[in-house]
């Protein structure tokens, strides 16, 4: 029979950093001056706290934690009480004029963030399974399995709330400092987080996967 294998310490370096707001700007928008402006004021950025230059970050974390009954920019709570399919979203967006104001502005990213909400926690769910049939597949002990899910489910869960917080600060700060945007331009901001949140998710399945195999493999 072969040896159960014991998790020990979990290695969280390479998971640790995993999402990057940096938004790449395409040489072909780069062209037009007065697009890359306006594109640049709409991208992220991982290396500052959202609006630092223009606005004090207490007044975006008052934003930011306001309760759902009173959200920000004129909208009410019926703006913000639906759950949205992407293709219901495509149409909200369709019916906005093609200059967004600030309150169809943050309406369209609520939404938008609602439905990578629930693909983070589909990638979660996945993953949990993946990894749990990987490891009783390989031996490794079903108490040991439960303390590596259970640690993975608590990194996941508080990095998700990160996310959250940081792209919420992101928007109100961008919706602040211009109170209106082309919505061409909005779609591809929003497309831009759209592949960060991804390309983030892609990277915590890794992670994981590999911590688990690195465990199996030590014989």
């Amino acid at each position: 029979m072969r040896k159960k294998k014991n998790f020990g310490k979990l290695n969280l370096t390479r998971i640790n950093n995993v999402f990057s707001f940096k938004v790449n700007i395409s040489s072909e928008l780069q062209k037009c001056s007065i697009r890359t402006r306006l594109l640049t004021e709409f991208s992220t950025n991982e290396n500052s706290i959202p609006g630092q230059n223009t606005l004090e970050t207490n007044k975006i974390n008052n934003i930011f934690i306001q309760k759902k009954s009173d959200p920000p920019f004129g909208c009410t709570e019926t703006d913000l009480d639906k759950t949205l399919t992407k293709n219901e979203l495509d149409d909200l967006i369709i019916s906005y004029n093609s200059q967004l104001n600030e309150k169809e502005m943050y309406i369209i990213f609520y939404y938008h963030n609602q439905l990578m909400n629930e693909s983070y926690k589909e990638m979660a769910k996945n993953l949990k399974d993946k990894l749990e049939k990987l490891g009783l597949e390989n031996d490794i002990s079903q108490n040991d399995l439960n303390k590596y899910m259970e640690t993975m489910e608590k990194y996941l869960n508080s990095t998700l709330a990160k996310w959250n917080e940081l792209s919420y600060k992101n928007i109100v700060s961008k919706i602040q400092n211009r109170k209106e945007a082309p919505k061409a331009f909005y779609k591809i901001y929003l497309y831009n987080c759209r592949m960060n949140w991804k390309k983030g998710m892609t990277k915590l399945q890794e992670s994981w996967t590999e911590n688990l195999m690195t465990v199996i493999q030590m014989k």
